[in-house]
């Protein structure tokens, strides 16, 4: 029974975090007026913006291999984030509903660690990129 509840559970905290976390951006209002996802190049203004400044090439050939990188890296560490936060969830939510059963206590410390742990590596790997990408930016801007 306690395993089918965690299921649902985990699928509905899936469902949250992957489908009605991106959906919300949709439903921001503009001038009093739903807004509306298709018109966003002609309401945002950027079109104008960048003729004005001379920025008017949109293809992604103006996107330098550094910056695309470091982009996707962020994203992924944003997703490890996340996982961190579920794990640490889990593992509370482990630990207040063990009582006294010493081998469940033992599990959710043992998920604390290990998520502790995989974080430690996860902002050492983020800090370890940022000065390989901030050293690579000025070489090639030099």
């Amino acid at each position: 029974m306690l395993k089918k509840i965690l299921t649902t559970l985990n699928t509905l905290i899936f469902l949250i975090i992957f489908l009605a976390i991106p959906m919300s951006n949709m439903a921001i209002a503009e001038n009093g007026k739903g807004f509306n996802i298709n018109d966003f190049e002609k309401t945002s203004g950027l079109t104008k913006t960048g003729a004005e400044t001379g920025h008017t090439d949109t293809t992604a050939r103006g996107i330098d291999l550094e910056l695309t990188i470091g982009y996707v890296i962020n994203i992924a560490l944003s997703l490890v984030g996340v996982i961190f936060l579920i794990l640490m969830l889990y593992s509370g939510y482990l630990w207040m509903t063990a009582k006294d059963d010493n081998k469940a206590i033992d599990k959710a410390k043992e998920n604390i660690k290990t998520a502790l742990t995989g974080l430690i590596i996860v902002f050492g790997a983020y800090a370890i990129t940022k000065l390989i990408l901030g050293l690579l930016e000025t070489t090639v801007n030099k």
